[in-house]
């Protein structure tokens, strides 16, 4: 009797635990698939978004460089503007391009202007020239500002010698205010070491003097 009691109590057993484990699988599925859905949702949406990148067209139109740089012209324009920085005014003038100009690029023309503005002819320091700028470079135009001022002597000069001639400075020793014909060499060699100097003039009568007496 009990040996058939203890058989029923098994297969009891065993079919609690079956009707537990169906329960808690039809529990568990719903949640096994949502995960599985999820997963392949994100995975489409990941995918479309990695589509729609790839798809991105750029619409920017490329940027030409040239492949040469930019040089004067025999048919380049020159302007240049004369200005007076005691009134500033300026006056413009056209003129043909200087022959050595041609083929420059814009470095070399700067440094070309460099060279003319540190040693300036003569008649240009007697013009009152103080500088120069450049104001545009292309190959159709070459635009240079020149920059004057006026001489206004206050009666004091220095003989000096400019490229071995004779000229007439201010009393700051830099303005010119005469250039003469007469050459450093030409005069007595005790003359020739004041002018190198800066020979002292104290008024325009000993000037013109001393110009009398030494121009041939």
């Amino acid at each position: 009797m009990k040996g058939k009691i203890s058989i029923s109590l098994f297969f009891s057993s065993i079919l609690v635990c079956l009707c537990i484990g169906i329960v808690i699988g039809h529990s568990w599925k719903p949640a096994i698939q949502e995960k599985s859905n999820l997963s392949i949702t994100d995975h489409f949406i990941k995918q479309k978004q990695m589509n729609n990148v790839n798809s991105i067209v750029i619409h920017d139109e490329p940027i030409t460089v040239s492949a040469t740089e930019d040089k004067i012209t025999a048919d380049t324009s020159y302007l240049i503007l004369e200005k007076n920085v005691n009134t500033g005014e300026i006056v413009t003038k056209r003129a043909n391009i200087p022959e050595k100009y041609i083929g420059l690029t814009r470095e070399q023309v700067i440094e070309h202007l460099s060279d003319y503005e540190a040693n300036p002819p003569l008649i240009e320091l007697e013009n009152g020239f103080i500088g120069l700028e450049m104001i545009s470079f292309s190959p159709q135009q070459l635009e240079v500002q020149m920059n004057y001022q006026e001489i206004t002597p206050v009666g004091i000069f220095y003989i000096m010698a400019y490229n071995n001639r004779v000229v007439v400075m201010l009393e700051d020793k830099k303005t010119v205010y005469l250039s003469t014909d007469i050459y450093l060499t030409e005069l007595p060699s005790e003359i020739q070491q004041d002018v190198m100097r800066g020979l002292f003039m104290p008024n325009e009568e000993c000037l013109y003097d001393f110009l009398e007496t030494y121009t041939s």
